[in-house]
């Protein structure tokens, strides 16, 4: 039996899909979709004779919306009332305040060295936003607060949350529930400060999406990435970074990606500071959130896939 699968540009609204499939879709796991219906309204999907979940496009168009909200900085319930009140978002829109209140919660949680209350914060957070977006709206701004203190107290708060992010996310990532079919993607990083949080980040974004993501760290020679890209098969090569690569890393790249099987892309806040150098190195640096970048990333295996010849171009 073939499963359909929402379409955006589809104005179809009789068609009907379970939550595994709107899971799939849109990147939000079946907990977090059931959370936003329950807390905040945000869909109201029909039930089956047996209870199960069905959406139409109208609650999968939403649901896509609302977590392009939370991309900029907006809290659930704020990207729920934008949707609900179809009020326009424009540049002085500005986001809500509870990722900068959970943020000195999560301070003083640090300062403290409890694992207990980051372990109960963490958990709450991820029941209710896409891991990516706990990442990348509260956990990087505020290991980089950290980092910015030049005192021995903020250089081990710092080294304590690193370390614990990297282990909790770590651990979340490798059990993963479900098992994507989409295209296979290898995601490395380089040394630099949060940038294994920041692939970590790619990781769960990429994964939400319905990609196949293969993650390694920092690799000793450059040239490595090709050998694993071709042994997993992988369909693009994501270089995720928080922080810009070195000089000495930018020189291997031109050499690495004339050798690599798949085209190598680069994003995060140090691809778009390197951004002038990468491209000359052959690298395409993506611009917007994770979610825009694996859309541009898919239209290119896209066209791949029906031009080979187009290798490499976004």
């Amino acid at each position: 039996m073939t499963e359909h699968r929402p379409d955006p540009a589809s104005d179809n609204s009789d068609q009907l899909f379970p939550i595994r499939t709107v899971s799939s879709v849109t990147g939000v796991n079946p907990i977090t979709l059931r959370a936003w219906e329950r807390r905040y309204g945000l869909v109201n999907p029909k039930r089956t004779d047996t209870g199960h979940r069905l959406y139409s496009q109208q609650d999968v168009d939403r649901i896509a919306k609302a977590v392009s909200l939370l991309e900029t900085g907006m809290s659930i319930s704020q990207a729920c009332n934008v949707i609900s009140r179809k009020t326009t978002v424009t540049a002085t829109t500005k986001p809500s305040g509870e990722w900068q209140v959970v943020g000195k919660r999560l301070m003083s949680a640090v300062a403290r060295f409890s694992e207990h209350d980051l372990n109960d914060m963490l958990l709450k957070l991820l029941s209710r936003y896409p891991a990516h977006v706990v990442v990348d709206q509260l956990l990087l701004p505020t290991l980089e607060k950290l980092r910015e203190k030049d005192t021995p107290e903020a250089a081990a708060h710092a080294a304590y949350m690193a370390m614990y992010a990297r282990t909790k996310l770590g651990a979340r990532f490798h059990h993963r529930q479900k098992n994507p079919s989409g295209p296979a993607v290898l995601g490395l990083t380089f040394p630099g400060k949060g940038n294994e949080i920041a692939l970590l980040s790619f990781g769960f974004a990429a994964h939400e999406a319905g990609f196949r993501p293969v993650l390694i760290g920092p690799p000793s020679q450059l040239v490595a990435i090709a050998h694993v890209a071709r042994v997993r098969k992988c369909d693009a090569v994501v270089m995720a970074l928080h922080k810009p690569p070195t000089d000495e890393v930018i020189d291997q790249l031109a050499a690495t990606v004339s050798r690599s099987p798949a085209p190598i892309f680069a994003l995060g806040a140090g691809a778009q500071r390197a951004a002038e150098a990468l491209t000359a190195a052959g690298v395409n640096v993506l611009d917007g959130n994770a979610r825009s970048a694996l859309g541009s990333i898919r239209s290119n295996i896209d066209h791949r896939a029906q031009s080979p010849v187009a290798a490499g171009q976004v």
